[in-house]
């Protein structure tokens, strides 16, 4: 249900605000909603640790053309 979900934003997103781009943050642990974001076109831009606990995210990019 995760892609239909984040499906459904997007395309809200897209409808409304029409941006260059979509942005995603999601932990490293997380790998079931990495694979959901990157079957939706996001392609991985940079890792950071939070300051506040030092755990790892992962920032992932989608254009819109």
């Amino acid at each position: 249900m995760g892609r239909a979900a984040i499906g459904t934003g997007l395309e809200f997103g897209r409808r409304e605000f029409a941006p260059a781009a979509f942005r995603m943050t999601v932990a490293s642990f997380n790998e079931r909603a990495l694979r959901v974001v990157r079957s939706l076109g996001f392609r991985p831009a940079v890792s950071f640790a939070a300051l506040t606990d030092g755990r790892s995210f992962e920032l992932l990019i989608r254009p819109e053309h």
